[in-house]
């Protein structure tokens, strides 16, 4: 269940603390309510459902700018202290968490482009690869409505 605070209570850290249990080790916050199914914490703040680690950044550090993501810097979706949160684009976001990671490592891991092979084999359309080519287009048409038209191939 989604945790709401009674109407009369001010929306502070205090108040957001009853959720969470800090770990002594990393000092860090363990959202112990509601999760969402990416592993987030939730929580009612002012009339909708939020996420906890963005409410306990908002109630420390004040608004957070539009267009901004905050960033575990912990990499633990569930956990909420504001000092593990730092507000960054979207791309920095994404860049350092773990799909970022992946795609960082594999772009690292290339050292120059892999050109293809061109061989006559490789570069050159039969004919009747052309004509199968042509006749399968005559019958789409475009996102518009316009008919694809088919081309063929240049001449060596």
């Amino acid at each position: 269940m989604i945790k709401r605070k009674p109407a009369s209570e001010p929306y502070t850290l205090e108040w957001l603390m009853r959720w969470t249990i800090p770990e002594p080790n990393s000092g860090c916050w363990l959202w112990t309510g509601t999760l969402n199914p990416g592993g987030y914490g939730c929580v009612g703040f002012q009339g909708k459902t939020k996420g906890a680690h963005r409410v306990a950044y908002m109630l420390a550090n004040g608004s957070i700018s539009a267009g901004m993501d905050l960033d575990h810097l912990c990499r633990v979706r569930c956990y909420v202290n504001p000092g593990h949160l730092e507000a960054v684009t979207r791309s920095v976001n994404l860049r350092r968490g773990e799909a970022g990671q992946n795609l960082v490592s594999k772009a690292l891991a290339k050292t120059h482009c892999q050109p293809a092979t061109l061989t006559k084999a490789t570069t050159y359309m039969s004919i009747s690869a052309a004509v199968e080519r042509a006749s399968r287009a005559k019958d789409r048409t475009c996102a518009n409505g316009a008919p694809v038209i088919a081309t063929s191939p240049a001449k060596a």
